[in-house]
């Protein structure tokens, strides 16, 4: 799983992880209507005030700060979609939970210190991220109890009936190893299923409201985690190697087409697709790079800067790397400069890099220093403190027996959260289509 939360100028080379929402369970009477109600879902209430907090973060956390106010419009429209199925989500696992509920405190601030940690951060400094941002915490909080809550109510309810065979791992072992001879694609995608004819129009409508977003700049991965539904969405929509065959004739055709850093629109058997294609291997071709990295940042606050300014930061990291004979003596020197902000080191592979970053890192050796990139955030430097050549290693029958199992608990969930919105007395209030 790669990391939760954006931090932009992490964010520019390496995939992040954003989704975070609040939910406000009100137990008033919808009989009435009430200044400042967006919707009311089975008697409870999503108020203007929950949808503005939650449009805040997902605007932060996909980096749709500055997007302009028609993509605000639509990813609002998106994120009250959302919130209405959480909505329901946390009314059904409250309905069934045991005595003590689904998920403690304890087990909830250990997710939040995850997503810390992935984004370089203790638990302390992401809290102060996020009161810097102007990001209620408890949006965040909340949403990790909610999923958490329902994923535990859903494997409660039906993990008893799913069973992987022996044999069925036999056979997929089977079949990876005969793919191994293909050319095969690292890809993301999003699902958008249309479960009914008569909702063909508004998926389709949600798809581009989608696609717009990505026109428009939005990070393909934030998108995914926020928007799709399927089960790697909470990976940002990452499916890591393919090969021909795992998925549907239209995703495989639409592939072989594709450049590398390409998207495609793809309409299948079950609802819409958008595809992203990272990288693609030859056939027999089964290594990848590994690096261990890290990231100088000088903050720079004006996002258009003079010339001198310009002159002046990268002439100075210019002096550091004279000064420095590697990475990692780099490294020393900008910490000691007390003006650059460090990340802790990372390990990737070469196909976690964005396309559009690949040839600067795959050309830089072991010890070396990139050039300055300059950023929303200030001029990015990339250490390279290690990479070595890797094998692919095939999956072993456990993680087999375990992917199989988590993609049929998300079918069950997915054919579960429709069902609860088909029973669902839910009401959008048009009034307060103005909310920013």
């Amino acid at each position: 799983m790669k990391s939760f939360f954006r931090i932009s100028f992490m964010a520019l080379i390496f995939f992040s992880y954003a989704n975070a929402a609040r939910n406000n369970g009100s137990s008033e009477d919808s009989s009435k209507h009430y200044d400042g109600i967006v919707a009311i879902i089975n008697g409870k209430i999503i108020t203007s005030c929950d949808l503005e907090e939650r449009i805040r973060l997902v605007l932060f956390s996909i980096g749709g700060d500055t997007a302009p106010p028609e993509v605000k419009a639509r990813i609002k429209q998106e994120v009250l979609k959302e919130m209405i199925q959480e909505r329901l989500k946390e009314q059904s696992a409250e309905k069934y939970a045991p005595k003590g509920g689904w998920v403690t405190d304890e087990e909830i601030k250990a997710a939040v210190t995850d997503i810390a940690r992935r984004n370089h951060l203790d638990y302390v400094a992401f809290c102060k991220l996020l009161k810097s941002k102007g990001i209620n915490k408890d949006i965040l909080w909340q949403q990790i109890r909610v999923n958490l809550s329902w994923m535990a109510y859903v494997h409660a309810r039906f993990g008893r009936y799913i069973n992987i065979s022996e044999s069925e791992i036999t056979r997929t072992k089977q079949e990876i190893r005969a793919k191994q001879s293909k050319e095969s694609y690292y890809v993301r995608r999003m699902f958008f299923p249309v479960s009914n004819p008569k909702n063909e129009e508004a998926v389709q409508a949600h798809v581009n409201n989608i696609k717009r977003m990505l026109a428009n700049g939005m990070d393909f991965s934030n998108l995914a985690k926020q928007f799709s539904s399927s089960a790697d969405a909470r990976q940002g929509g990452e499916l890591g190697w393919v090969f021909p065959g795992q998925l549907s004739q239209e995703e495989d055709a639409a592939l072989g087409k594709m450049p590398i850093g390409g998207h495609a629109l793809v309409r299948n058997s079950r609802g819409y697709v958008i595809l992203l294609l990272h990288n693609k291997k030859s056939a027999g071709l089964q290594s990848f790079t590994t690096m261990r990295l890290a990231q100088v940042l000088i903050p720079v606050k004006d996002p258009n800067p003079s010339k001198e300014v310009v002159m002046q930061i990268e002439s100075y990291l210019n002096s550091l790397k004279e000064k420095s004979a590697n990475a990692r003596k780099f490294l020393e020197e900008a910490k000691a400069s007390g003006i650059c902000v460090i990340s802790d080191p990372t390990d990737i592979t070469s196909d976690d890099i964005l396309p559009s970053f690949r040839p600067l890192l795959t050309s830089l050796q072991s010890g070396g220093v990139s050039r300055p990139l300059w950023t929303p955030d200030g001029v990015v430097v990339v250490c390279m403190l290690d990479r070595r050549d890797e094998t692919v290693k095939e999956p072993t029958r456990e993680e087999i027996r375990e992917h199989k199992r988590s993609e049929r608990l998300y079918l069950h969930s997915e054919h579960e959260i429709q069902e609860q919105m088909r029973r669902a007395d839910i009401r959008e209030i048009k009034e307060f289509d103005d909310v920013r």
